[in-house]
């Protein structure tokens, strides 16, 4: 067997391997004038791997130009364990040697580098963004070899065949050389990175010969190959080669896809690959003419989302340009990832051909503790501010709300990462709202206020499988029924779904929760779910499956179909021309449970097989006949505190405006979930049943 045979089958059946194993982009911000060291601990193992780590300052421009971009990689190290050279892309330069402030430490799960060089970390220098990528059969390799002319070919371990790769020059100035699969050909043609120009066509380069899983070839251009030249070389893997294909719980998915778009003059495009992004470099290939012509990078933790684009320029030096919702309606649907990979119904991009590099978002692997996906944070609780509220991970939806009990009312909020600078209210019906400080590019939290506020509270959760997922969507422009691709990996339990453009109702949905009607005027009807509102009280009744009902049956574990509105009734979910977002929300062992339970009007206790008490829990009585015992949605949580006995146990009610309620003891913990005490009400414990979400 072979060295890659042997490396490919350790990743097929040995531990599996995730896209977080390998990729991460990490934002920190030196705002002070004696800035610390920085260690970034992201879970890639970069000292025992080897790997790239890619930085760009966001926001620092001295005499009208902003700071390089920053390659460190381990075959440039001083030591097994340091580099103290990196290559910047927006030059043609030569390895720089970095100086004792700027040497990166490679550690197994992640970096550090000193304070004081202005590049990466330096005093009043402002945000920056870190890219790790870690070497991996199917992801990355990074080759260093000595030129000799005329030409040569040069083994790799990637595994697969490339599907991009960028050679430099380390021991002379020299052009960044890209050769990448959706170029015009991929045995003459090539493209800068240092430049906006369009590709280029000669024989010198690749000597007129395409990469393969084994090697690639360089001809006589002293930009990749010259006698007495030194040459580092980044290959990535293309997902679409099988062999590129060893990654996930099952070892046969992919996490890096490289391809080509054509895009019309109307700017509308839509790439399927297959699953959702969380960071794309994208690059026109057409000879240069003023229209995004830059080698444009975009990640989901800086405003890569519905309503705004932002990106860095990988070819210059200046500052991240950012346009969001409030600065107006032309970026709205620029440049969208979803589900099955990045879209746009904007006129920004147009009568052009593109070549991109796409990483697949994370986490793939499922949690294993509430602690992994959800937090609770008092406003500006957690040093330093902002964030201004802070979670331990990047948090991808908020509910938030005032925990004054003799508060005026005051509306919920809600927002999250995928619609970026906006705002929705849990218990009303309007639009969303443009809000500045609604900002995401933040590691381990999320708004951008400061100062203390200790009556307002966030809940933050994470995207993850098996747990809890987000979506956004446009209604069907005929009004048909309409397939919502999603990444929860399991059939959703509880969904939350909202229109955004328009002021319509919250509704909610219970796919998987169907039965009988027990009793009244419907007794003996089967239904096939449960669906009803979140922002009006004492209404959640139940509804069978019909053509004109809110969803077709088709809930699947990578789909949602909601019906089409050609009759007029379901405007809520599927118009034409409106915009949607969904919450989804699924049972994970030891972390998260979605059910009912039957009221008695003695103590209940709710089991959700958790290890310890619930720390979150969110009921709904389900008035399935009649319809006028529903009742409000109580939402409890450890945070403000739930009592182990007799103690106050504080509430909201989510779909209202009411004041927090701190004198009541109706839920309590019990060591698997949570208990209904007796004195419950009966919107809470009665002879009815009652929907719940608990996390642990």
């Amino acid at each position: 067997m072979g060295i890659m045979q042997l490396l490919m089958s350790t990743v097929a059946s040995g531990d599996k391997t995730y896209v977080e194993d390998l990729f991460n982009p990490d934002l920190y911000s030196n705002p002070a004038a004696a800035p610390n060291p920085r260690t970034i601990t992201n879970g890639v193992n970069l000292l025992e791997e080897g790997g790239l780590v890619w930085v760009k300052n966001r926001s620092f421009t001295s005499g009208g130009t902003g700071r390089s971009h920053v390659l460190f990689s381990t075959a440039n190290s001083a030591t097994s364990s340091t580099s103290d050279h990196c290559l910047m892309p927006d030059n043609t330069d030569s390895l720089k040697d970095m100086g004792a402030t700027g040497t990166v430490t490679w550690n197994d799960n992640g970096w550090s580098v000193p304070a004081g060089d202005g590049d990466i970390n330096g005093n009043w220098f402002g945000d920056y963004v870190a890219w790790s990528f870690r070497k991996c059969p199917g992801f990355l390799d990074i080759v260093t070899y000595d030129g000799s002319e005329p030409n040569q070919t040069v083994p790799h371990n990637l595994g697969c065949v490339p599907g991009m790769m960028i050679v430099k020059r380390t021991n002379a100035s020299g052009s960044w050389c890209v050769w990448h699969k959706g170029l015009t050909s991929t045995t003459t043609n090539w493209i800068k990175l240092e430049e906006n120009a369009g590709e280029e066509s000669s024989t010198d380069i690749w000597n007129s010969t395409a990469p393969t899983k084994d090697n690639f070839t360089v001809g006589d251009y002293s930009g990749v190959n010259a006698n007495g030249g030194e040459y580092v070389a980044y290959l990535f893997a293309d997902g679409a080669d099988s062999d590129a294909q060893v990654f996930g719980k099952g070892g046969n998915e992919s996490i890096i896809k490289m391809g080509h778009l054509s895009i019309p003059g109307t700017g509308l495009f839509d790439v399927d690959l297959g699953w959702e992004p969380q960071y794309v470099m994208i690059k026109k290939r057409d000879a240069a003419n003023g229209v995004v012509d830059n080698w444009q990078i975009h990640d989901n933790m800086r405003e890569f989302n519905k309503t705004g684009i932002c990106w860095l320029e990988a070819n210059t030096s200046n500052d991240e340009e950012a346009f969001t919702v409030s600065d107006g309606s032309f970026w709205g649907d620029t440049f969208v990832p979803y589900a099955r990979g990045f879209k746009s119904e904007s006129s920004a991009f147009n009568n052009a051909n593109y070549i991109y590099m796409a990483i697949r978002r994370g986490p793939m692997k499922e949690p294993t503790a509430g602690t992994d996906v959800f937090a609770m944070d008092t406003y500006g609780g957690t040093a330093p501010s902002p964030p201004q509220y802070t979670s331990g991970f990047p948090p991808d939806m908020e509910i938030s709300f005032n925990t004054d009990s003799s508060a005026s009312p005051e509306n919920r909020y809600n927002s999250s990462r995928l619609l970026g600078e906006v705002l929705m209210y849990p218990n009303a019906n309007n639009a969303e709202v443009s809000n500045i400080n609604r900002k995401w590019d933040y590691e381990d939290g999320m708004g951008s206020g400061t100062g203390t506020i200790s009556n307002y509270q966030s809940c933050l959760f994470r995207r993850a499988p098996g747990f809890f997922d987000v979506v956004a969507y446009n209604g069907d422009a005929s009004n048909n029924a309409k397939t919502v691709y999603h990444n929860l990996g399991v059939k959703p339990e509880l969904i939350f779904t909202k229109c955004l453009s328009n002021a319509r109702n919250w509704i909610v949905t219970c796919p998987a929760m169907g039965g009988t009607i027990s009793g009244g005027s419907n007794d003996g009807t089967a239904y096939d779910y449960i669906t009803g509102y979140l922002d009006l009280d004492n209404y959640f009744n139940w509804r069978t499956y019909s053509a004109s009902s809110h969803m077709t049956q088709d809930v699947t574990t990578t789909t949602i179909t909601y019906a089409g509105n050609a009759s007029g009734g379901n405007a809520d979910l599927n118009y034409a021309g409106y915009d949607y977002v969904a919450y989804l929300f699924a049972s994970k062992s030891k972390v998260s449970a979605i059910g009912q339970y039957t009221g008695t009007g003695s103590a209940v206790n709710v089991d959700c097989g958790f290890v310890a008490p619930a720390r979150f829990v969110l009921i709904k009585r389900i008035g399935l006949e009649p319809v006028d015992v529903a009742g409000d949605w109580y939402l409890y949580d450890s945070k403000r505190g739930i009592s182990s006995g007799s103690g106050n146990d504080p509430y909201i009610l989510l779909n209202t405006t009411d004041a927090s309620t701190t004198t009541t003891d109706y839920i309590d913990q019990y060591a698997s979930g949570f208990t209904v005490t007796s004195s419950a009400p009966a919107a809470l414990n009665d002879t009815g049943t009652y929907l719940y979400l608990a996390i642990a």
